[in-house]
């Protein structure tokens, strides 16, 4: 899902052709994209605090795009899964 906004985001921004990169981490991806080696789908409060002083721009998406997490059956959600459902409820 994040790779076709990303994509359709980039023709319409006439980049065409993109070299498609997987990163395993937040911390690589706003590496990545500081160092200008493209451009990538985040969180907006992740987008908002890493502008401020940094060489990075955003635009926001014009609509919300949904998150399921899956969890193995029987098992209970981790805490830190737990805190960050109940963050994005918030907003």
């Amino acid at each position: 899902m994040y790779r076709n906004k990303t994509l359709e985001f980039s023709k319409e921004n006439n980049f065409y052709d993109p070299t498609i990169m997987e990163f395993d981490s937040l911390e690589s991806i706003l590496q990545a994209v500081q160092d200008g080696l493209g451009i990538s789908i985040i969180p907006a409060d992740v987008a908002k605090n890493r502008t401020e002083g940094q060489l990075i721009r955003y635009k926001e998406l014009s609509e919300t795009i949904k998150i399921d997490f899956l969890i193995k059956h029987r098992k209970q959600q981790p805490q830190g899964l737990k805190k960050f459902i109940q963050f994005l409820k918030r907003k």
